[in-house]
């Protein structure tokens, strides 16, 4: 809900075919040994590192973003920086694509434009020859397909 984590500090950890939506902004966001997720994360003034999860799907606007050790990660991404990946594979970007009416002043609060967004930038870390360890989404991915709204009662 909106101004629960109000900027502060957020840590994902060992969850299981989950879906985690953060709706405010936060100053980073750890997430680790996660499998079969859903996750949408608010504005982040500074990073997001994602270690040793698998098949999820991810909405992310961040400074800076980084996988280490993941395996078949969807990410929808706005990024100030370079993304980095590092030992992954599977990685998939497409662009943030996302709204709700906190949404902006949430961009506003961690520092982050609209307009410098780096979302298919990646620099892998660990490229292995021949093999490419991410892609670009489809452009005809549908976000709601990989990340449905939720429905009135998750928020209760």
């Amino acid at each position: 809900v909106p101004g629960t984590v109000n900027g502060q500090q957020f840590i994902i950890q060992d969850c299981e075919n989950c879906n985690i939506y953060i709706f405010d902004h936060s100053a980073s966001i750890t997430i680790d040994d996660c499998v079969n997720c859903r996750i949408f994360l608010g504005p982040i003034k500074g990073s997001v590192f994602i270690r040793d999860c698998k098949d999820c799907k991810c909405m992310i606007a961040c400074q800076q973003f980084r996988t280490r050790d993941c395996k078949k990660i969807d990410c929808f991404l706005s990024c100030d920086s370079q993304p980095i990946i590092e030992a992954s594979t599977g990685m998939k970007f497409g662009c943030y694509q996302y709204f709700y009416p906190e949404l902006e002043s949430q961009f506003s609060a961690a520092g982050l434009s609209i307009f410098n967004n780096n979302w298919s930038n990646i620099h892998d870390f660990t490229p292995v020859p021949g093999e490419n360890n991410w892609t670009l989404l489809s452009e005809d991915v549908n976000v709601e397909d990989c990340l449905p709204n939720p429905t009135t009662e998750q928020f209760q």
